[in-house]
């Protein structure tokens, strides 16, 4: 949905909100060159499209896959949360 009255300024709930859609599309690591590249298309993308009254998360998205299609995560996958005790080098009861 384009709003009537396009913000003139981000607000930092603005910035927050673009910075969610793309984390959403997969450009929250930018490791390669290339990926960083993307990363800035996109977000400059987001912006303009966001200052021209382009308002809504899901429509932002859509946006970003039109433009780039599915976004490919090159990053390390995360890793599973381990006990405090792993990282203590302490054994788990029980374990």
């Amino acid at each position: 949905m384009v709003s009537d009255t396009a913000p003139q300024h981000l607000t930092s709930e603005n910035l927050a909100m673009l910075r969610g859609v793309l984390r959403d599309a997969g450009f929250e690591h930018a490791i390669l060159p290339e990926s960083e590249r993307q990363f800035v298309a996109a977000a400059s993308l987001l912006i303009k499209k966001f200052q021209e009254g382009l308002i809504l998360r899901d429509e932002l998205l859509l946006e970003l896959e039109l433009q780039f299609g599915k976004f490919q995560n090159t990053a390390a996958p995360k890793v599973a949360f381990m006990p405090q005790q792993a990282f203590q080098g302490l054994l788990v009861p029980g374990r």
